[in-house]
């Protein structure tokens, strides 16, 4: 039977996923908690933290600003994040996310459909 979920960050355990520094991220739905298509997180990274670069070959990314401000690494460009700015960002194409300001940055993330933790690939040394 399909149910609908329905809760508060408050009650979502936090965690640092791997290859992030100084980040705490709520994931309020993903294939354990019912969807099927989705996965949604909020994610509050500390001044000086980051994730390393990488990519999801099977998911589109989407970024949304809730607070703060920081930076998004798209391949060797680099844009200015802050509130109520949204980013789109294919399948495949490397990207990270940092705070180099002095201010905890907030934003949500969106995949579609979820990563599967063996899809994240790390940048090439």
């Amino acid at each position: 039977m399909k149910k609908a979920v329905i809760t508060k960050r408050g009650k979502v355990k936090p965690f640092t996923p791997d290859f992030h520094q100084k980040t705490k991220v709520w994931e309020l739905i993903n294939p354990k908690l019912g969807s099927k298509y989705l996965q949604f997180r909020i994610s509050k990274m500390s001044p000086g933290g980051t994730d390393d670069y990488h990519s999801h070959p099977d998911s589109e990314q989407i970024i949304y600003v809730l607070k703060g401000k920081g930076k998004l690494g798209v391949g060797k460009k680099t844009y200015s994040l802050s509130k109520d700015v949204f980013a789109f960002i294919p399948p495949g194409v490397r990207h990270h996310v940092r705070n180099d300001g002095n201010a905890p940055f907030q934003f949500v993330c969106l995949w579609a459909p979820p990563p599967k933790p063996k899809d994240w690939v790390p940048p090439k040394k």
